[in-house]
């Protein structure tokens, strides 16, 4: 199963590639209503963002539950800890990455 969740980790954080673009597209500037408009669309696409991170989050977690230790893996949980501002397992899973280091 391990496999299994991984791989649909990686197929659900791959939407946040979209979701990156479009804020990279989101225009600075212009009127105090356009500004408004791509604040909201802003705000938006980062609760979005992290909707995502939330998702993968759930198959991550399973994979590392079920054995899956890679550094790929370990550093995929601690982005996505930081991103959700999970700060107690942000650091259990840095000191583990960095343990494997030694």
């Amino acid at each position: 199963y391990v496999d299994a969740y991984i791989n649909l980790s990686v197929l659900i954080l791959n939407e946040e590639k979209e979701i990156n673009k479009e804020i990279t597209d989101i225009p600075y500037g212009g009127t105090r209503k356009q500004r408004k408009k791509n604040e909201k669309r802003l705000k938006e696409l980062e609760e979005k963002k992290k909707g995502i991170y939330k998702e993968t989050l759930k198959y991550l977690e399973a994979a590392y539950n079920n054995g899956a230790k890679s550094k790929e893996v370990l550093r995929t949980l601690k982005n996505i800890y930081f991103q959700l501002g999970m700060d107690d397992k942000m650091k259990k899973i840095s000191e583990e990455l960095k343990s494997m280091q030694e």
